[in-house]
């Protein structure tokens, strides 16, 4: 599994927001496409976590969405719960279903156009940088064909574009390759009132919730997106 996301930029990459949840991409030549037989790889790969750290960990809820198997890129929703040896249910930990999880979601198929390792675990493969800019640009993009809204990718696509430590072209190509499979029209023009309307809903409150000591106002940020979206090779 490719680590993505959120979690992917705060770990490998230093960013100032943090999240709960933990995003993955997979190929379904490794992961297979079965609720079952993925909890079934979950639990015995968490074994791992018990033999070095001595912390429980099982998988306690998998889901499909969307259900219909005619879907070729299903994401997996995922529940781990976790117990320390200090915990109430540490003992009888296989018996019980916990409070305490993490949630994890696995997307099947989607295309991750560069990896790296991650230094600090060998095993880890996390997407570069400019491959999750790249998503996060596509994400905004795909707010009105989803309905919903996406105020996360905005403040972390400013928050490298003030650092401006990334491979700009390969973002470019990234991002028309991650859009053709998802029928996308990555132009500069897509970036529009209605993206910019729907990334802005619950921005404020949500950034100084996730990044209180970095918080970035809205304005702000979306130019910093407009501004990185100019520079890059995409059709006007």
């Amino acid at each position: 599994m490719i680590f993505k996301g959120g979690n992917a930029l705060r770990f490998a990459y230093q960013s100032p927001r943090s999240t709960k949840d933990l995003d993955f991409t997979a190929d379904m030549k490794q992961i297979p496409d079965n609720e079952t037989r993925i909890r079934q790889l979950l639990d015995s790969s968490l074994q791992f976590a018990v033999r070095r750290f001595n912390v429980k960990a099982k998988c306690q809820h998998v889901k499909r969405n969307p259900k219909s198997s005619e879907a070729t890129r299903p994401t997996y929703d995922i529940n781990v719960g976790y117990q320390f040896p200090g915990d109430r249910y540490f003992h009888n930990f296989e018996e019980k279903t916990v409070s305490s999880g993490i949630p994890i979601e696995i997307s099947l198929n989607d295309l991750v156009c560069d990896t790296q390792p991650w230094t600090d675990i060998e095993e880890l493969i996390v997407c570069s940088l400019e491959d999750i800019i790249a998503e996060k640009l596509r994400s905004l993009l795909q707010q009105k064909i989803r309905n919903r809204n996406r105020w996360q990718d905005v403040y972390d696509v400013c928050t490298y574009v003030r650092r401006a430590d990334f491979d700009r072209a390969k973002v470019a190509d990234f991002l028309k390759q991650k859009s053709i499979i998802r029928e996308i029209d990555a132009t500069k023009s897509s970036f529009d009132d209605e993206i910019r309307h729907r990334a802005s809903a619950d921005y404020e409150k949500r950034v100084r919730t996730e990044a209180p000591d970095n918080f970035i106002p809205f304005d702000e940020a979306w130019n910093a997106v407009i501004s990185l979206v100019k520079t890059l090779d995409l059709p006007d």
